[in-house]
């Protein structure tokens, strides 16, 4: 399981302030918006994150 994944899991869909929750969890500087990029592209290739599923 990735960080990404493990964030997604840890903060569900309706979490205040989610995006910038999992931006903290996974660390090395990303930002919200990077983290969003970064799922909206795993799931438009079509390997949605298991926390998604």
């Amino acid at each position: 399981m990735t960080v990404l994944t493990k964030a997604l899991v840890k903060f569900p869909g309706g979490t205040v302030a989610r995006w910038e929750k999992v931006a903290a969890f996974v660390g090395g500087g990303k930002t919200a918006d990077d983290v969003l990029k970064k799922t909206e592209e795993i799931r438009k290739r079509g390997c949605t994150p298991r926390a998604q599923r």
